[in-house]
């Protein structure tokens, strides 16, 4: 399997947008990511997490200048020619640590296609099928509870490097967070109270933000669970028996299925 098998064309942006047209297209478009260009050439990429971080730091220097996409994109993003074998691809998201690659032709400064981890998920059914408890992370894994605040939240999943954040209160599963959800917050609360940001900040709670999760048996096939987690648009779904949580799977889990198996046919 080659990089253009699963890679599909991408969503752009101009370096010179601001960061509230830049989310806005981000969430019209129910996107991971925007391409950043100038004159139709590829010259950064920008994340969930581009948006949250730099808003976050802003707040905490009580600095709401108007800034732009160029100000938090990543320069030179990864490229991979469309002939590249996938699971090189793979190889390069997970030592990098990043969630998506570019995709060319002839040039990576005119790239036309992505792969995300998202996109993984998508095509999860040209895999074999793997129960969520051979792939996901079991026991011990990071929760948060109703009262914690959302500046403390951030900090959890920037530290621990993680994208999903279970709500547990007294060892039973109340709820699902994860970094798409805060950034909504965040931004949301950025963009419409840049005032008042900093107080909002310091008092919301996961409480205030939180979801009903997608909870799975751990026999449960991650092609089953697949959908749910795509239609809610969330990172990931809860490995849980009742209400007790076990464990999570999460894209980055899946990359990491997909890759062990395409090594073992490579």
């Amino acid at each position: 399997m080659l990089a253009k098998d699963i890679a599909r064309p991408f969503t752009k942006i101009d370096k010179d947008s601001q960061i509230p047209q830049a989310w806005e297209t981000l969430e019209g478009r129910k996107e991971s990511h925007l391409v950043v260009v100038e004159d139709d050439v590829v010259v950064g990429i920008v994340s969930i997490k581009d948006f949250l971080f730099p808003i976050i730091d802003k707040a905490r220097r009580r600095h709401f200048a108007r800034f732009y996409v160029s100000s938090i994109m990543t320069p030179n993003p990864i490229s991979v020619r469309e002939d590249t074998p996938l699971v090189d691809v793979l190889r390069i998201m997970l030592e990098k640590g990043i969630s998506s690659v570019l995709v060319y032709k002839e040039k990576p400064q005119f790239a036309d296609r992505i792969i995300t981890k998202k996109d993984l998920l998508k095509n999860i059914s040209k895999f074999p099928p793997s129960k969520v408890s051979d792939i996901g992370t079991m026991n011990n894994i990071i929760t948060g509870s109703p009262g914690t605040k959302i500046n403390t939240a951030v900090s959890i999943l920037k530290d621990k490097k993680i994208s999903t954040l279970p709500i547990v209160e007294r060892n039973r599963l109340i709820g699902y967070s994860d970094v798409r959800l805060i950034s909504e917050f965040i931004i949301t609360c950025y963009l419409d109270h840049p005032q008042h940001f900093h107080t909002i900040l310091k008092q919301a709670t996961l409480e205030d933000i939180m979801r009903s999760p997608i909870t799975v048996e751990p026999e449960d096939t991650i092609q089953t669970i697949a959908p749910a987690i795509l239609r809610r648009n969330f990172k990931g779904a809860v490995i849980a028996r009742e209400i007790t949580p076990l464990g999570v799977v999460t894209e980055t889990d899946v990359a990491k299925y997909i890759l062990s198996v395409l090594t073992k046919h490579s």
